[in-house]
């Protein structure tokens, strides 16, 4: 398993994550260290070396900690650039309850969200008085298309009765028709 500390918090997260691992395994994982994130930049000038990718492409699996991104300014998100380069295109967000006293037993659901467009290819521009941004992402239906299909293979797979979509397209009109597309 190829393994990305990161940075930050990354730094303390891992080595416990990897204990654990390592714990319920008996100690069976190969691990391939590999570095991206703001201390790769710092020391080589890149947040995700061309090695790393490659690493990640050869053994195709790994485990990230969490990584920096500079505030207003510096590089683009290095996990932007890790989704992009490997199309990790599904971002799944599971919320289940876990059967304690007293809570509501039946939450479960899992949210699926692209992870390679809207806001995660856009442009900004700051007006000239610099009091206003204009924000334009990009859509397509391909990713939306793609998407609809991993939740609904998901739902098949595990079991699930129902796949619901959110959309605003009472605001966002042709993204909202576009995206309510994708799910018919």
């Amino acid at each position: 398993i190829v393994r990305i500390d990161g940075d930050g918090i990354g730094k303390e997260v891992m080595p416990p994550t990897v204990a654990v691992l390592d714990r319920v395994t008996g100690g069976n994982i190969g691990w391939i260290e590999a570095r991206m994130g703001l201390q790769c930049y710092e020391d080589c000038g890149n947040p995700l070396p061309p090695e790393t990718l490659e690493t990640l492409r050869t053994h195709r699996l790994g485990i990230k900690g969490p990584t920096t991104t500079p505030q207003g300014g510096g590089f683009q998100s290095v996990n932007v650039k890790l989704r992009r380069a490997l199309d990790l295109y599904v971002g799944l967000r599971p919320a289940f309850s876990l059967g304690l006293p007293g809570l509501n037993d039946r939450v479960n659901i899992h949210l699926f969200r692209e992870n390679t467009e809207g806001p995660y290819d856009c442009t900004e521009k700051l007006s000239d008085d610099g009091e206003s941004v204009t924000f334009t992402a990009n859509f397509t239906r391909r990713a939306m298309s793609r998407l609809a299909r991993a939740a609904f293979n998901y739902a098949q797979r595990y079991g699930f009765e129902k796949v619901a979509y959110v959309d605003k397209q009472n605001i966002h009109k042709l993204w909202g028709r576009l995206y309510h597309q994708a799910f018919l």
